[in-house]
Formats: C-alpha cells, sequence, structure tokens
C-alpha cells in the first residue's frame, strides 16, 4: 500500500488513504478529525493554570469569609439574646 501511494501528490494523501478505509473507519477518521484544536503557547497554557489556580484560592477564601462572618452573626444574636434575659 506504501508503495502505490509513493507517487501521490502529498496535498491528496490524507483523502486517498481515507477512501482506501472502511466506510466505519472513515466515519470514525473523519469524526475524531473535527475533534482536534490548535495548541495554545506554552505561556498561555501557563497564565491559564495561574489563573484559574488563582480563581479556586479566591473562591475558598470567599466561602471562609462568608463562614467567619455567618458565625459572628451567629455569635452576636446568642450574645444578644442572653443579655435581654439576663435583665
Amino acid at each position: 500500500m506504501a508503495r502505490s501511494l509513493q507517487n501521490e501528490p502529498l496535498d491528496l494523501l490524507p483523502s486517498t488513504l481515507l477512501q482506501r478505509l472502511s466506510t466505519v473507519n472513515a466515519q470514525l477518521v473523519t469524526r475524531h478529525r473535527g475533534f482536534r484544536r490548535p495548541q495554545a503557547p506554552p505561556d498561555d497554557c501557563a497564565r491559564a493554570i495561574k489563573r484559574l489556580r488563582l480563581e479556586r484560592e479566591v473562591a475558598a477564601i470567599q466561602r471562609e469569609i462568608d463562614r467567619l462572618q455567618e458565625l459572628a452573626l451567629l455569635n452576636t444574636g446568642t450574645r444578644l439574646m442572653n443579655y435581654g434575659s439576663a435583665e
């Protein structure tokens, strides 16, 4: 098979190979060909990873702030109720 493709123009090789596949395999190759995305430069990937990590850390800090504020409100409410009953 490789020898028969030796004289084929390079731009026709993908379609020639695709024609030689069974229908099922050709559909599989065609379906997966659409999933390829261009890769981003490494610096962009590193920045994206750092940004996602920062977003997760900020969200965790915000959850802790919310938890502490809720706890403070509960404590304040308890103290106010105790203060009112002490009179």
